[in-house]
């Protein structure tokens, strides 16, 4: 069918996500199912706070597919940059950038109806995730 695969990103609490799905299975549904499930462990598990996407294919009419689908789960759109990826063919290739923050993960996966202290518990967690992300850039500088 294809896979799917998490990697570090270059900020604390952020994962990479990669999807490959072979032409014969396309537009059935699994990547979608296999995006949610990552997502879901992404953001439940391993207490991500954002997952971004980077899409780099040339094939405008599969480009904008795969933005499509990523727009449907909840991705947004951050970037369109110009010739930022070289192939090892020789050709430079356009990349989109999407992301989805835990917080819209929240609202896009239609999470179960949460009791006020589990959401008073959330909301700490991730304000002190974003106080220590903060603490680390800083310490960076």
């Amino acid at each position: 069918l294809g896979f799917i695969y998490l990697t570090p990103a270059a900020f604390p609490g952020s994962l990479n996500l990669g999807v490959i799905v072979s032409p014969n299975y396309r537009r059935q549904g699994y990547a979608t199912q296999a995006i949610r499930l990552v997502l879901n462990f992404a953001f439940h598990e391993l207490n991500c706070h954002r997952v971004e996407v980077r899409i780099a294919d040339n094939n405008k009419r599969h480009r904008s597919s795969t933005v499509r689908l990523f727009a449907s789960i909840g991705f947004e759109r951050e970037a369109y940059s110009r010739c930022a990826l070289f192939e090892p063919s020789g050709e430079w290739r356009d990349v989109i950038t999407m992301s989805m923050l835990d917080t819209s993960w929240a609202y896009f996966s239609r999470a179960p109806v949460l009791s006020i202290v589990e959401i008073r518990r959330r909301w700490d967690d991730m304000f002190s995730r974003h106080d220590s992300e903060r603490d680390e850039l800083l310490a960076l500088e």
